[in-house]
């Protein structure tokens, strides 16, 4: 009797759902649920057969109760009946054009260790990372810790998120890499082992995007597997090519921007753009901008009510509530939010300043200001030493979002300004 042939991952495609192959779990990892922060929404893995092709798998939250406890992490599996979708998004974990959706009727058993004996990683390599990468897909990076960053506090959404920024190196090449959330605590918890000198990190799955004018890396969040001085053949290989060992190479920690000196932080370290450049940047990033406040918009609009924690509030019920703290609050602070027009010799643009920046300016804070307007019998709509930046020639430091909404025009933060 004829041995039946299992299917190879290469093979899989929509034509049926018949599908049965042999795998090894490379990579699993759980998506959250956003409407509740003790469950999950799905179930991810990454499969890879004998010849070391590889196709991602979905669980949807229906079944997980059916999956979850089932499948684990390097364990090879033989799985029957799937469905077969398309592999897209900014985000793919292999190049296959198609991806598998567990269902129902889909069988999974667990096979034998020996059937699959490729490495689960694909390295690439630093000068292909910074050459025509594609980046929508994410990729296996290894390299030696170089330096750390300070942690910062990230907020989107109300919702706060710490990170760390890191330096890989390779072969004399060095590449920033942003950690998130949870992967900075993997970071910080290494670090403090005691063994920080020749640290060779190997990031499964990173995200390659494009910040401030050049090629950064950054974690997928739950879906990137970090490794530490792991003992596998990509990280030995890696230390007898780079000569690590000998002498040794601690890290060291990267220059906090807040210590530079303004020609360092406007002039050689922020990319230059024209307000034309800047409408049309494609990309979040940090860039400078040379230009001349021509008008100041918005009327008396030039301040708002603020909570302690800087977050504007909001009316409701007769009291104020800040959505930041999800409360309601009985003190508030004036703080400045000034929107000018700003023109080049390219275009112009709304700028918008805050407090920092305005009390700098205006050499007042926002509540200095307001007490003196309140004294005046005829006050301006807009306060004078606000007025007087109008015809003034700054260095804006813009802060670049993608989150543009097209049915509006758009606007800038100014992070920071420079008049000298």
């Amino acid at each position: 009797m004829a041995t039946v042939r299992n299917d190879f991952v290469k093979e899989i495609n929509p034509s049926k759902e018949s599908w049965d192959v042999v795998v090894q779990v490379i990579r699993l990892w759980f998506v959250p649920d956003m409407n509740s922060k003790e469950k999950f929404f799905a179930m991810e893995m990454v499969l890879m057969d004998e010849k070391g092709d590889k196709i991602q798998a979905s669980v949807r939250k229906a079944l997980l109760s059916r999956f979850e406890n089932k499948i684990r992490e390097g364990t090879v599996y033989n799985f029957k009946s799937f469905g077969v979708a398309a592999n897209t998004g900014g985000y793919r974990t292999t190049k296959h054009q198609f991806k598998l959706n567990l269902q129902n009727g889909t069988v999974v058993t667990e096979a034998g260790a020996g059937h699959i004996t490729m490495s689960p990683y694909s390295i690439v390599s630093f000068p292909e990372i910074v050459g025509k990468i594609d980046m929508d897909y994410l990729i296996d990076v290894v390299g030696i810790l170089a330096s750390v960053g300070r942690e910062r506090v990230y907020e989107r959404n109300r919702v706060t998120t710490k990170y760390k920024v890191i330096e890989l190196e390779s072969n004399g090449m060095k590449l920033e890499c942003t950690l998130f959330g949870p992967y900075v605590a993997e970071l910080d918890a290494y670090l403090q082992s005691g063994n920080p000198e020749n640290v060779v990190v190997l990031a499964q799955y990173l995200k390659v995007k494009m910040y401030n004018g050049k090629i950064q890396l950054q974690n997928a969040m739950n879906c990137t597997k970090l490794m530490f001085n792991p003992e596998i053949p990509e990280a030995n290989s890696f230390k007898l090519n780079d000569n690590i060992g000998s002498p040794t190479q601690p890290f060291s920690y990267m220059k906090d921007s807040s210590n530079l000196s303004l020609e360092e932080e406007f002039l050689n370290l922020s990319q230059r753009k024209t307000i034309e450049e800047l409408k049309d940047c494609q990309n979040e990033m940090v860039c400078v901008v040379l230009g001349t406040i021509k008008h100041v918009i918005g009327g008396n609009d030039w301040w708002y009510a603020a909570h302690a924690c800087n977050r504007g509030v909001v009316a409701d019920s007769k009291r104020l509530f800040c959505p930041k703290c999800n409360k309601h609050v009985w003190t508030i602070v004036p703080r400045y939010r000034v929107k000018l027009r700003v023109i080049d010799e390219t275009d112009s643009a709304t700028f918008v300043l805050f407090d920092r920046d305005c009390c700098l300016l205006t050499n007042k804070t926002c509540s200095d200001l307001i007490e003196e307007m309140d004294r005046e019998l005829e006050p301006p709509i807009v306060p004078k030493v606000i007025g007087d930046l109008v015809e003034q020639t700054f260095l804006f430091k813009i802060d670049v979002k993608n989150d543009v909404n097209s049915n509006f025009e758009q606007s800038f933060r100014v992070k920071k300004v420079c008049a000298d």
